[in-house]
């Protein structure tokens, strides 16, 4: 009887760390699927008609660069945006819009010119945070403006621009940097529109971060690198 108790206890025993080691691995295995999953599905890159960009995760980068009129053919803003934690692959909605139209000469006269990006991230059901850039008027001397969450900025200003979206309230910050010494233009004559806008934004934010440390700080832990 004593040996027979002795076995059971053995087997039970046995049982439980067996339990655990399936547990403990099937967990880790668990995580990182969610990981895997959630690298996979918020890491994307590309170009759009005036611009391109380059998300991981939950942070992205956008660079607004208008193609028309040729004298504005240049980095008009950079947007880093940092929004809340993903949890199994569910993210904010975010979508994002461009218009531009331009109508004249621009060679002796002026010229209307308009150019419009607008985004927007659904952070709660009933929490949007929305944005824009736009240029109109002259092409020469065009009126510009930066608006986040109801807030106005003068890109006069400052064209890079950190908006946090992980705190209750939106916080941005607007710095000051001559994106024509930063950012090149990934497009080219044999590829217009191209898809791995990687290396160029890489070299961009190297310098970003090199300048300003409010850059370094708001991508501290962040996977564009």
């Amino acid at each position: 009887m004593a040996v027979f108790t002795w076995l059971k206890r053995r087997w039970i025993l046995i049982g439980l760390l067996v339990a655990v080691t399936v547990f403990t691995c099937g967990g880790v295995l668990f995580w990182r699927m969610i990981d895997e999953r959630m690298s996979v599905m918020s890491s994307s890159c590309g170009s759009f008609g005036h611009g391109f960009w380059w998300r991981e995760q939950e942070y992205s980068i956008l660079v607004g660069w208008p193609k028309e009129p040729a004298s504005r053919a240049k980095p008009a803003i950079v947007l880093l945006l940092h929004w809340p934690n993903t949890i199994l692959g569910q993210e904010p909605a975010t979508r994002f819009n461009y218009s531009s139209s331009h109508s004249g000469s621009g060679v002796d006269g002026a010229s209307d010119w308009k150019f419009e990006i607008t985004g927007a991230v659904q952070l709660q059901k009933d929490r949007e945070i929305q944005f824009s850039y736009s240029a109109s008027g002259d092409e020469k001397q065009p009126t510009e403006k930066f608006e986040a969450d109801g807030k106005v900025f003068d890109a006069e200003d400052g064209r890079v621009f950190l908006v946090d979206m992980t705190s209750p309230v939106p916080t941005v910050v607007q710095l000051r940097a001559d994106l024509e010494t930063i950012v090149r233009n990934p497009a080219t004559i044999a590829d217009p529109n191209p898809i791995d806008t990687r290396p160029v934004i890489r070299e961009a934010l190297a310098k970003l971060r090199g300048q300003h440390p409010e850059v370094r700080a708001f991508l501290e832990g962040s996977r564009l690198k």
